[in-house]
């Protein structure tokens, strides 16, 4: 492809955008910054097949650890990337903002699934740390919060129906 003086043309996997060449130096800033997010990510990913590799085998409890003092640094840092990278595109000019907006979308939506998914996998590990008498009452407790739950949602019901009772409310 050619360029002129006053647009370089970026080629890219999809098409090729115009960008004019006043924008051009902050073109690459973003792009720059947007690139070592994916990188993040991809540290994500690696964590997560570490972790799926201990679930499925036996591991120690140190190897556990280690991944849960892990998945803290990379939730800490996620948050960090979200709050910097909203700063970053509310800061870049709009023309900018309409040509890398699609690229924007998806790896804002990558961290925020990133953000949503890292606590729940979490709690895998933790179960894995847990002796089984501590397994057995987790579950008890469990349960027990379950049954008060339920019987708070009959109680619920019952008055409901006395009120409406007395309202006239109540078909029976």
């Amino acid at each position: 492809m050619s360029t002129n003086k006053n647009n370089s043309i970026l080629n890219t996997k999809k098409a090729s955008i115009k960008i004019p060449s006043k924008l051009r130096e902050e073109y690459n800033s973003v792009s720059q910054k947007l690139d070592s997010i994916d990188k993040f990510g991809q540290n994500i990913k690696k964590w997560d097949e570490d972790r799926t590799k201990c679930i499925k085998g036996n591991v120690d409890k140190e190897q556990l650890t280690l991944l849960q003092e892990q998945r803290r640094e990379l939730y800490t840092q996620l948050k960090e990337i979200i709050h910097d990278t909203k700063e970053m595109w509310n800061g870049t000019p709009k023309r900018l903002q309409e040509i890398m907006e699609p690229r924007f979308l998806h790896v804002q939506s990558g961290l925020e699934y990133a953000k949503k998914v890292l606590p729940q996998k979490i709690k895998t590990l933790s179960d894995r740390l847990l002796t089984p008498e501590q397994r057995t009452l987790k579950d008890q407790i469990h349960a027990a919060r379950k049954q008060s739950q339920l019987k708070k949602n009959m109680n619920h019901e019952i008055s409901r129906r006395a009120k409406n009772k007395m309202n006239g409310l109540e078909k029976r």
